[in-house]
């Protein structure tokens, strides 16, 4: 992922928030400011079938992956349990999705 080269050296420098900031903007170039990430399950668009992620092309799904692990990651050090459960599931069902459709 090119655009998440500075995230990843923030998180490598320890600066975890920063990192994490950085994830999240590059998520939402890839999904756009409408969208709400992470996705509130059952609400509307949310859960685990999002029309989002059935439209969306591979690159773009294994990007948003990739960012949604990075905050993932950050917040595991930052120890923010309830928000790693929030970033990691987005990811797992984008790539369930991209299997099974």
């Amino acid at each position: 992922m090119v655009y998440s080269r500075p995230a990843e050296a923030a998180f490598e420098a320890g600066k975890y928030d920063e990192a994490k900031q950085m994830y999240f903007e590059y998520a939402t170039m890839v999904v756009g400011s409408e969208f709400e990430i992470p996705l509130a399950g059952g609400i509307g668009e949310g859960g685990v079938r999002c029309s989002m992620y059935t439209k969306m092309g591979q690159l773009k799904k294994v990007y948003l992956m990739g960012c949604c692990n990075g905050i993932a990651q950050c917040l595991i050090l930052m120890n923010d349990i309830e928000g790693v459960s929030a970033f990691s599931e987005p990811s797992f069902w984008s790539m369930i999705v991209s299997r099974f459709t």
